[in-house]
């Protein structure tokens, strides 16, 4: 479980997708000194598991429903890349984003980039799938980042990216007609799902 507060960027070093998968190798910041093996840390949102580390490098296994649900079956997807790393939460600390679980659940094609005096907001259409999940001031992850929606019209919501995250994060080098990975707020998938199945009321029978 992760806070969408990306604690920096790292380099992709190698990436080698194959139809069972592969291992993906990033750089390791220099604050990462508390890492173990099987430790989760999310890169660009997706919950992975190191499977090497050492000094300078951690490694992780991309299995192949990651593969398909992010588009990163190509090598040239990532290679030579920044990607958002965080790691997991602790309990007893703050959480200052919102419950981010690392399950991406689709790629989201940004439609709109453009800069304010104060900020930078960024469109992105949304596959129907998603479009229940989403309404204003609900919490998303993009590239594992909390975001807040401001506004949503139609298949397009809209957020605010601030100068800190555009410092601390790769959203500031996303542009115009690029994908970006999607997670939309597990609390409301699970009201979403509760409402469908209807409420148990103990009497043999969903209403």
């Amino acid at each position: 479980m992760f806070a969408g507060i990306v604690e920096g960027t790292a380099k992709v070093i190698d990436f080698l997708p194959s139809l069972g998968g592969g291992p993906l190798v990033v750089e390791k910041p220099l604050n990462f000194q508390d890492l173990a093996i099987g430790d989760s840390i999310a890169v660009n949102g997706v919950c992975l598991t190191v499977e090497s580390l050492d000094e300078s490098k951690i490694g992780f296994f991309v299995g192949t429903e990651t593969l398909k649900v992010t588009g990163w079956s190509q090598r040239n997807v990532l290679t030579n890349s920044a990607v958002n790393l965080e790691r997991s939460l602790r309990f007893g600390d703050r959480v200052h984003g919102h419950f981010v679980t690392g399950h991406i659940d689709a790629c989201a094609k940004v439609v709109g980039v453009f800069d304010t005096d104060t900020e930078r907001r960024m469109q992105l259409e949304i596959p129907d799938g998603l479009r229940p999940f989403l309404w204003k001031k609900c919490s998303v992850a993009i590239n594992g980042v909390s975001l807040t929606v401001h506004d949503v019209a139609l298949a397009k919501i809209e957020v605010s990216l601030i100068p800190e995250t555009l410092r601390r994060t790769n959203l500031g080098q996303v542009a115009n007609g690029q994908e970006v990975l999607f997670e939309v707020d597990n609390w409301a998938r699970a009201l979403w799902r509760w409402r469908q199945l209807g409420v148990d009321t103990g009497e043999g029978e969903l209403r």
